[in-house]
């Protein structure tokens, strides 16, 4: 019986069409770091160590990863990580999830300038939310807000043409209800906090022209279907969702603030310390 084959991998990816992207489409310092970080990761090129079992003496030689957040093996541990830490900080009041979408028009904006439109959802989310919680008609109060930056592809236009476009749509916040209590919440934001643009789950076969993948389509997502893609095309579209260098994507505002947060949570921030996103 032969031995099933093993399964395809993003770096396998990124070995056989960085240089077409590149040369293809072009790519950016920070891509570029990224796609060799993701080559990279578990293989000889980082180092490793030997781990050897006290009780049997069987030992192993270990690769070291390349810890980038954009890379899917690396980030399982931190997500876990990062999900603990949250529920440790739960209080006893309600919780709610609330979505902000960037209208589509603006997704032509975010080639040029990421790090400004990334930064301005993020402080208009939180200045929204706080500016609600304190108003005496409503809450009077401070809140404690999570916010996890999810990304997906984008597009280029006419910057005149997008002007115009833009003032066309009634600006809103879509705000979905509460379910199911703050812990699966945390759970659901969980998945979004260390997610990469995509798991090597859904890679079937990285061939030597086309990148067969499994894709969710429809409005609820529940059908599949299995896609194949140039090679170059698929690793472009991944490295659209690379972040600028030192961008945070996961941030806390209010009560959850890092500054002040042990002396506004008290023993709660003490419990969880080191641990934070």
């Amino acid at each position: 019986m032969a031995a099933p084959s093993a399964r395809p991998t993003l770096a396998q990816v990124v070995t056989r069409y960085l240089t077409p992207c590149a040369e293809q489409f072009g790519l950016s310092a920070s891509q570029r770091k990224v796609c060799r970080a993701i080559r990279a990761c578990r293989t000889a090129a980082l180092g490793g160590h030997l781990q050897a079992c006290e009780d049997c003496g069987t030992s192993r030689y270990v690769y070291h990863s390349c810890r980038n957040r954009h890379c899917p093996k690396c980030q399982t541990q931190a997500k876990e990580r990062w999900i603990d830490a949250r529920v440790a900080e739960l209080l006893p009041v309600p919780y709610f999830h609330r979505v902000f979408t960037l209208p589509h028009s603006l997704h032509r904006l975010l080639p040029q300038q990421a790090r400004w439109m990334y930064d301005t959802l993020f402080g208009c989310a939180s200045q929204t939310l706080l500016a609600f919680g304190r108003d005496p008609a409503r809450l009077n109060g401070t809140l404690g807000i999570t916010l996890v930056l999810h990304t997906w592809a984008q597009d280029e236009a006419q910057w005149r043409a997008f002007l115009d476009e833009l003032r066309k749509p009634e600006w809103v916040v879509y705000a979905k209800p509460p379910f199911g209590g703050p812990e699966q919440v945390i759970a659901y934001l969980g998945r979004y906090t260390h997610r990469t643009a995509i798991s090597e789950q859904r890679l079937i076969e990285v061939g030597d022209q086309r990148v067969r993948l499994r894709v969710r389509r429809g409005v609820d997502r529940s059908e599949r279907k299995v896609v194949a893609l140039p090679g170059a095309d698929f690793l472009h579209r991944f490295v659209q969702h690379v972040l600028p260098t030192g961008f945070q994507r996961l941030r806390h505002s209010g009560l959850t603030a890092s500054r002040g947060k042990k002396a506004k949570l008290g023993p709660v921030s003490s419990a969880v310390a080191g641990h934070g996103a």
